[in-house]
């Protein structure tokens, strides 16, 4: 794999940040396709729908949400990865989510700011 400068991978989040629109909620590994999205309603009868982030500028090959995104989504549903989406649908990548793993008994799940990108993963 080639090795890209942090000054290159910033340069690369700073657009990708700027050109995501949407996050989403996944319980397995989105891959290269946004695969295992997510659906369904909370206890309320609220439906589950992507959020709009807010991300800081990237540093050290990183970028980070910048405020909590809460997602609705059926009560106990495993949640292990998010997801990144730009306009016309078009999936761009995603990670694993760390901490709690699952919708509350409610329904609710609170993806946290400081939540990244990294493109310094394996």
């Amino acid at each position: 794999m080639p090795g890209y400068s942090d000054a290159a991978k910033n340069s690369m989040l700073d657009h990708l940040a700027g050109a995501t629109i949407q996050v989403s909620l996944h319980d397995g590994d989105p891959g290269t396709t946004g695969a295992f999205e997510i659906s369904g309603d909370n206890f309320f009868g609220e439906p589950y729908t992507r959020k709009t982030p807010s991300w800081s500028s990237a540093s050290g090959g990183e970028v980070e949400l910048t405020a909590d995104l809460d997602f609705d989504g059926p009560p106990g549903q495993t949640v292990t990865h998010f997801a990144v989406w730009g306009t016309g649908d078009v999936y761009h990548g995603g990670g694993a989510v760390t901490g709690a793993n699952s919708m509350n008994a409610e329904g609710k799940f609170r993806l946290l700011a400081g939540s990244k990108m990294d493109l310094n993963a394996a």
